[in-house]
């Protein structure tokens, strides 16, 4: 079933959410303190939810889903591992859901182009609160942390001559710091402008630029990445190059 809805004028296709709540049956607003049949435990999910049901959820539950007996019954019947981890699941998904278009693919190639045959050093960084391009109430990283991974890409660097630093970051100042350090080695999208999508101001660009970035990211051989970022999480679960991992 699909739902259409016209984005008002003005309004940025990206942080308009129309409530479509009342368009089902069922809502189960997922929150990890709550028990919820067919998720926290077995139950026949259309006795429990019958007709359209809507899931929304800012809370992991797969660990809870995958745990369940149906559920490795319904993997082993499709081929796929019973033990599947939560991290691995989120891996078959992010590369399903998240898989460019031909039009963005064209933007990418470019940077493709400058990756290829090199070994990629990719950061993320979100440093959040005031060094943030946008309003941020949460501080993810310090400059100083930052600056602690320095002598590791140094080495990096030397080590493997033929290499290019990818930089995702949401701090103009962060930005100038890497780029003082590393110089020419430090490689961004520069084609559309940054914005946090989902907060207020974003737009069409701003989308485009954050899948550029993921995907980017998951050509990466090290990769330096923030802790608590769903992101850092999107751009670990599109690489398939089995980097080392580095969260500040």
């Amino acid at each position: 079933m699909t739902y259409s809805y016209r984005v008002p004028k003005n309004a940025s296709p990206f942080t308009f959410a129309p409530d479509i709540r009342n368009r089902f049956r069922n809502v189960i607003d997922y929150h990890w303190t709550r028990a919820f049949p067919c998720i926290s435990y077995e139950a026949y999910f259309d006795v429990a939810y019958p007709r359209n049901t809507l899931i929304l959820s800012l809370h992991y539950f797969s660990e809870s889903l995958l745990g369940l007996a149906s559920t490795k019954r319904t993997l082993k019947g499709m081929g796929i591992e019973e033990t599947l981890t939560q991290d691995a699941w989120y891996r078959i998904c992010v590369s399903n859901v998240f898989e460019p278009s031909d039009r963005v693919m064209t933007l990418i190639h470019p940077y493709l182009d400058k990756m290829n045959g090199k070994y990629v050093i990719g950061m993320h960084l979100r440093m959040g609160g005031k060094a943030a391009k946008w309003v941020d109430n949460s501080m993810f990283i310090t400059t100083k942390s930052v600056m602690f991974q320095f002598a590791t890409i140094s080495k990096l660097l030397r080590q493997h001559r033929n290499s290019v630093l990818f930089l995702s970051t949401d701090s103009d100042a962060t930005e100038k710091l890497i780029r003082k350090q590393f110089g020419d080695a430090v490689l961004m999208v520069t084609d559309f402008p940054q914005s946090h999508v989902g907060k207020k101001g974003a737009d069409e660009g701003g989308g485009i630029r954050s899948l550029m970035d993921l995907y980017l990211l998951g050509q990466c051989d090290y990769l330096f990445l923030t802790r608590s970022s769903g992101f850092s999480r999107i751009g670990l679960a599109y690489n398939k190059k089995n980097p080392v991992v580095v969260y500040l």
